[in-house]
């Protein structure tokens, strides 16, 4: 353990998360605020009440 750079052990996972955080977030923000849209068949069918932001 004491061979590792902390640097090194730092590096990785702040990447990794940086990713994540900016795709998963998204993603995840994105997920709860169309299931709830898509709920009303309105939505289903296409209405412009709502365009997603993002698109």
């Amino acid at each position: 353990m004491m061979d590792f750079p902390s640097d090194k052990i730092l590096e990785l996972p702040s990447n990794v998360s940086a990713t994540y955080l900016s795709e998963g977030a998204a993603n995840v923000v994105y997920t709860i605020n169309v299931p709830p849209q898509r709920s009303t068949p309105g939505q289903e069918n296409g209405e412009p009440t709502t365009p997603s932001p993002w698109h």
